[in-house]
C-alpha cells in the first residue's frame, strides 16, 4: 500500500509486470512511488530513484525538476524586467553541480533557481527571476 497524495493505493493482487512498469522503488527509504514521481541524483535513472522527501532530504533544495514554477520575485525598480534560462546538456544532473553554481550567482540575493531541463537529455537549466537590465548588468554575478 502506498500514499498518493491525499490517499492510498493497495498493491494487492496488481498484476507484477503492471507494478514494474508504472511504479518503482524509493532507493533510500523503499517507499512505491509511480514512474513520474521518481527524483534522481545523477544520470542513472534505473538504480537511483527517490521519493521527493527522501530526494529533498538527502539531495537538498537546490535541483528543481522541470514543472517547478516558484512565484516569480522582481529585482530592480522596472519598468522591464527581465529573465533568463540558459540550459547545459550532458553535464549530470546532480544537486553537487546545482550548488556550485547557485552558490556563485545568489551569493548576494536569491536571482537565480535550476531545474531539470525538460528539452534536454542530461543537464541543467539555471533560471534566473525577472531583473531590470540594470540589474543584471552590475549585481547579477
Amino acid at each position: 500500500m502506498i500514499s498518493h497524495g491525499h490517499y492510498e493505493i493497495n498493491f494487492e493482487g496488481i498484476c507484477p509486470s503492471f507494478r514494474e512498469e508504472y511504479f518503482v522503488g524509493c532507493s533510500e527509504c523503499g517507499r512505491l512511488i509511480s514512474n513520474s514521481e521518481a527524483w534522481y541524483d545523477g544520470n542513472d535513472y534505473e538504480t537511483l530513484p527517490y521519493c521527493e522527501s527522501c530526494y529533498r532530504e538527502k539531495v537538498g533544495n537546490a535541483l528543481h525538476p522541470y514543472s517547478y514554477k516558484p512565484s516569480p520575485v522582481f529585482y530592480g525598480g522596472g519598468p522591464l524586467y527581465l529573465g533568463g534560462g540558459p540550459e547545459v546538456d550532458d553535464t549530470e544532473q546532480s544537486a553537487s553541480h546545482t550548488r556550485t553554481v547557485l552558490n556563485v550567482i545568489n551569493r548576494l540575493e536569491e536571482y537565480a533557481y535550476m531545474k531539470t531541463g525538460g528539452s534536454l537529455d542530461d543537464g541543467l537549466e539555471l533560471v534566473t527571476n525577472p531583473c531590470t537590465l540594470e540589474e543584471h548588468r552590475t549585481k547579477v554575478p
